[in-house]
Parts: C-alpha cells; structure tokens; sequence
C-alpha cells in the first residue's frame, strides 16, 4: 500500500489564540513493504491525518494513488490498522473477544468466520486460547496493548500503523513485536509505519527513517544512514541509538572504528576482531 503526503501543512485551530502549526510542506511517500520509522515532532499528527482524524490544513494525502484529503474518516479503507498510544483508552468491551468481535462487526466481516478470525489474531500477538473469556481490566499492560494489535491486525491490513508501540513496555515485549513486524513484512509484505522516539528499537526494526523536527522533515533515508548522523539527532534533543552512541565514541577515543551495527551481538564480534 503507497501512502504519499503532498506538501500537507497542518495547524491546531486555538479559539482566541493564534492558529499553532505542526506540519508545514510535508513530502513523504512512505515505502511499500517496507518498515518505515517517524522520529522527532509531529509523529501522532501525520499518523492521525492518514487514518482521517484529522484533516490536512493545505496539500494532498494519498492512498494508493487515491486522493483522500477530504473523506471522512469512516470511509478510510479497512486495509489500514492503527495501534494507538495510548490504546487501553479505546477499548470499548468488557470481553477480550468481544473486543475483537466489534472490529469484525465494524466493517461488515463475514461473522461466521470470526471465532477463526479472532483466535487467529491473539495467537499471531502472543496471546492463546485461554484470553478469549478474560476480563480486559484484569490484564497487565503487556496484555492489552497486544490486545490491541490484534485487534489492529484482525482483519488483516495492507498497512499496519504504530504509534509508540513500545512506551512503558518491557524487553519481552520489544522482541515480540520485533519478531512479528519482521514476519508481516518478510511472508505478507505488508506497509508498516511506527512513529516512535525509541530509537533503541528502531534501528533494529526499520528499514526507512525520517526524522520531524521545525515542521518538516529534516532528515530521511535508510536505517544506519540517518542513525549515525548523531549531530543532527543532537541538535533535535533526539536520543541517538546506545550502539550507535559506543561506535562513536570507540572512534573518537581509541580512533577504532567498528562499523555501524543495530546488533549488540554483531557488534561483540567487532570488539573481539578488533581486539
């Protein structure tokens, strides 16, 4: 799925006050099949503006060629699934499957198949059969935010859009979610967009950076090359990768000059070579 932003500006509309701009002459056309990575100011507004939440002040917004800046958001197709920030607030069900059940009921999916479709979608998150009658509050956080994916992947989106998914989440989590996000672009080539300030996991997962900062996109291009530009990610007060933070300073103190990783386990293997 190709979604492309237009020279799209965006400003709040404050009552009494001056109008505040967030997006200003946006050119980006996210990869297809590929993981693509937000960082910086503005993440959740651009993501909010392709699912229709918001509408852009100025420009054109498109998915697969077709110019959506104008339709409501009921009408954006259900080809694209959205992981929230914050998404226990979303939840609408007291059941995790009728929670699940209500996506599939949303957009009109053949319900005699939903018990497949719904055991399908927990068992793909991590979670099992024994979650299908559990109370939603009686879940840890780790819980309902895989909830929430599966309920953003149950009816099996070209594009799969993520917002701070790893906010507050532990290191089991993370690795979850970086073993399923490689599967659905590696065996279903799916569109993935994550907007996220933890780079730490970015530069294990994304294939494409693009980097907000001034309303604009500042910086953009593959992983390492838009990671290792750690002066640009300074003068952003973005947090610069911990690996690629110790490459850099192996270089600058011991003029060693490791290679840059987004694997701890390659980059022992530099340390030992080198040492």
């Amino acid at each position: 799925m190709e979604i492309k932003f237009d020279h799209v500006d965006y400003k709040y509309k404050k009552i009494n006050y001056k109008d505040k701009e967030v997006l200003k002459g946006i050119n980006i056309t996210f990869q297809e099949g590929k993981i693509n990575a937000l960082v910086g100011c503005g993440k959740t507004t651009l993501l909010h503006l392709i699912i229709g939440m918001l509408k852009p002040t100025s420009g054109n917004l498109y998915i697969d060629q077709k110019d959506i800046t104008s339709i409501d958001s009921l009408s954006i197709p259900f080809d694209i699934g959205f992981l929230y920030q914050n998404p226990e607030e979303y939840f609408s069900e007291e059941i995790v499957s009728n929670e699940l059940e209500l996506q599939l009921k949303r957009y009109h999916y053949h319900l005699d198949e939903k018990e497949k479709r719904i055991l399908s979608s927990l068992i793909m998150v991590g979670l099992d059969e024994s979650f299908l009658n559990k109370k939603i509050c009686h879940l840890s956080s780790s819980e309902k935010r895989k909830l929430s994916l599966a309920s953003a992947l149950i009816l099996n989106p070209k594009c799969l859009i993520l917002d701070e998914p790893t906010s507050n989440m532990d290191k089991e989590f993370k690795k979850m979610l970086i073993k399923l996000l490689r599967m659905l672009k590696k065996r279903y080539k799916k569109t993935i967009i994550i907007a996220s300030n933890d780079t730490d996991f970015l530069l294990q997962i994304a294939d494409y950076v693009y980097v907000l900062a001034d309303q604009k996109v500042v910086l953009e291009g593959k992983n390492i090359d838009v990671f290792k530009m750690e002066s640009v990610f300074h003068k952003y007060h973005i947090s610069v990768p911990k690996i690629i933070n110790f490459e850099n300073l192996v270089l600058k103190k011991k003029n060693i000059k490791l290679g840059y990783r987004n694997d701890i386990n390659d980059l022992i293997k530099d340390i030992y070579r080198n040492y």
